[in-house]
């Protein structure tokens, strides 16, 4: 399927930051204007029917295509605010394991709280499931927090490893960032022993800014804000149907456009064939990998890993990044490397592009 009619962008460049942010669709907004042109009209009346049922139906479509229950979807923002409002919900400090160099909005909201944490170093990629195992037993933590796919190098992790964690230690909480995993495999999260999952849904799921999911387990919603759920709620008739949990993760009015786009940039994958879009992206993944294990510009250990992102932070000189900028390929400057991703509505000859401007 040719994206480019349905991507802009595309037509102007060779975009590989989807790990930045993903490409907006034509389709998704054009919905856009049309439902703010609406609300233009029908003011009040416009939100209070039409855009409350876009909200509810953004959350059963999400709650769907992760195979989560829809009582326990919450809609945020964005990951890191949904991840604050899993921390404030805890009963006192917690004793947290962490990875090395995971995503800011993980450890520094752990970190900031002052409670006890200790790091996993991401060396030795190969056996990194391992060491979290062994970490557990050695820490004895009262949460995991993580991400499932790491955002600097596309490192991820087997979902084995959460459920031999909560087979050996079932009270221990398991809360996972998916924001640079969801949209790039397949997620069925009641079949997974994570107990919260949360992310923003502007990189991977094209769904713009503004909008994020948590998604938890029932027995973990116990765990959250016990004193809040043991309290009667307001007795306001629009937040009498809200749920206490929904009174903490969604306080306030919810924006339309923002859930809707999320729900609606899921449906256009699934029109566009889901399955195949997933397949062509472990296509590409793949042959990344290979190329650049063969140019030697990614650890070797990565590639020997059973899974990983189809995210690469490619050790090139400077010479070479003035290069991929000159040919007009986004990519984006972390750490010492160049990091680059493919997403659905890549190709093979962009990847090719790249390669061989990486070869002159």
């Amino acid at each position: 399927m040719n994206f480019s009619p349905l991507f802009p962008v595309l037509e102007t460049c060779t975009y590989l930051n989807t790990a930045n942010a993903g490409l907006l669709s034509v389709p998704l907004m054009e919905w856009r204007r049309e439902t703010d042109r609406q609300f233009s009209i029908g003011a009040s009346e416009f939100r209070s029917t039409t855009g409350n049922a876009i909200v509810e139906d953004a959350r059963q479509t999400i709650a769907g295509y992760f195979h989560a229950k829809p009582g326990y979807t919450f809609l945020v923002p964005n990951m890191s605010f949904g991840f604050g409002k899993v921390l404030d919900g805890l009963e006192g400090p917690q004793r947290v394991l962490l990875l090395q160099d995971d995503y800011p909005s993980i450890t520094y909201q752990v970190k900031s709280r002052g409670w006890e944490h200790e790091f996993i170093s991401l060396l030795l990629y190969e056996q990194l499931e391992q060491r979290i195992l062994e970490a557990v037993k050695r820490f004895r933590p009262t949460m995991l927090a993580c991400s499932i796919t790491h955002y600097l190098n596309g490192i991820t992790l087997n979902l084995d490893l959460f459920a031999a964690i909560k087979a050996a230690y079932p009270s221990l909480l398991i809360v996972a960032d998916a924001t640079q995993y969801f949209g790039t495999t397949a997620f069925h999260f009641e079949d997974t022993a994570i107990d919260i999952v949360l992310a923003s849904g502007y990189k991977w799921l094209s769904g713009g800014y503004g909008n994020g999911v948590v998604l938890v387990k029932e027995e973990a919603a116990a765990r959250l804000y016990t004193k809040a759920q043991q309290l009667s709620g307001p007795n306001e008739l629009f937040l009498k149907e809200k749920n206490k949990l929904a009174l903490q993760f969604e306080p306030g009015h919810l924006d339309f456009i923002s859930y809707g786009s999320l729900g609606q940039a899921i449906r256009l994958r699934q029109e566009w064939g889901e399955e195949q879009l997933l397949q062509h992206i472990d296509l590409l993944s793949a042959k990344a990998m290979k190329a650049f294990t063969e140019r030697g510009v990614i650890d070797a250990a990565i590639s020997m890993r059973k899974q990983h992102a189809p995210i690469f932070t490619i050790q090139v000189s400077d010479r070479v990044k003035e290069a991929i900028r000159a040919a007009n390929i986004i990519g984006v400057n972390r750490g010492t490397g160049l990091r680059v991703s493919l997403h659905y509505y890549n190709t093979k000859q962009e990847l090719q592009q790249l390669l061989e401007v990486m070869d002159k």
